[in-house]
């Protein structure tokens, strides 16, 4: 079996000590899959071991890399190779080359690139620092993705699902996340990001955010605390901030001051993770304003207390629970 690219790539990873569980599990297996696989492996070792003087130019020659190659080459066999032979030493020396582009690039790119790493919150909300002192508190079930160091210029993150943030304050050093649909940029502040298949949502506690469209990037929103924002379908709607519901998933706490009912059906809704709305045709119920207080209660509470409160009827209809009135 010939030695692939990603192969060659793997065996120069393996060898710089960058290589994963997963890609030393595939070298294995392809190490076992031919009797010729072990001696070009050791023959490209060999190379690799030989050639400490190309790994360590301050910029990458790659003529000098080939001629290093060849000579090394050259040195194992003790003569010229005749023409069967010199087919063989080219692919081992392309082999070879690629190995040492990739093990000198890959060591270039980890130094100017850290590595990334995620963290899920599973079975619980999860409280996270990142390396700049800024917390990140995750819903459950969200996910965020970020590096073990930022980079100088920017420090960039990636969120799947809710979180709440306190970044901190570093002027030259603006802090950015990735959702699907949009780019949120900060330089210190506190607010939340829920990110979900249709839709993002940024609401502000503290500070200024930008919250960019990612599909256009011209198409931007400034929110300053007390703000609110929906991008869904490549339009923002924006809003003020009216209660604390949007932190519920964190404090336990609902809220409602005479709210109107198609709003507080929202909010629960997104707190419990349920579908909840009203039925078609009821106008009269969606202009009505409901005040109560749910505080770490179940959700068949909340159900119960909003029929007694409203006087509508519960019911399931097509996998969702709707609130009507006989």
């Amino acid at each position: 079996m010939q030695v692939t690219e990603h192969i060659t790539a793997i065996i120069g990873k393996k060898l710089e000590g960058q290589a994963t569980t997963e890609e030393l599990e595939q070298l294995q297996l392809w190490l076992n899959s031919g009797m010729g696989n072990t001696q070009e492996y050791d023959q490209l070792v060999k190379i690799w071991m030989e050639s400490p003087r190309v790994l360590t130019l301050p910029a990458f020659d790659t003529a000098a890399a080939w001629a290093k190659v060849d000579g090394s080459i050259r040195a194992n066999t003790g003569a010229t190779p005749v023409r069967s032979i010199s087919l063989y030493s080219r692919r081992i020396a392309v082999a070879a080359a690629i190995i040492i582009i990739a093990g000198a690039g890959w060591r270039l790119y980890t130094q100017n690139h850290p590595r990334w790493q995620a963290f899920q919150a599973l079975a619980a909300n999860h409280s996270l620092q990142l390396p700049d002192g800024s917390v990140v508190e995750l819903r459950k079930g969200s996910k965020l993705e970020y590096p073990a160091a930022f980079d100088k210029a920017e420090r960039t993150v990636r969120l799947s699902g809710e979180a709440f943030f306190r970044v901190q304050h570093y002027e030259h050093q603006p802090f950015r996340i990735n959702t699907a649909h949009s780019q949120i940029e900060v330089l210190g502040t506190s607010f939340l990001v829920r990110s979900e298949e249709t839709l993002d949502e940024v609401v502000v506690a503290a500070g200024k955010v930008s919250v960019a469209d990612k599909s256009k990037s011209s198409n931007r929103v400034v929110l300053e605390a007390g703000q609110k924002v929906v991008l869904e379908q490549d339009r923002f709607r924006e809003d003020k901030v009216t209660d604390a519901n949007y932190l519920a998933w964190k404090t336990g706490l609902l809220e409602f001051r005479a709210t109107p009912l198609v709003k507080a059906i929202e909010d629960i809704s997104h707190y419990y993770g349920t579908p909840l709305s009203l039925a078609e045709g009821q106008d009269a119920a969606s202009k009505s304003t409901i005040t109560l207080r749910f505080e770490n209660e179940p959700f068949e509470s909340v159900l119960e207390e909003l029929k007694q409160v409203t006087g509508l009827q519960v019911k399931k209809e097509n996998g969702k629970i709707v609130l009507y009135q006989k």
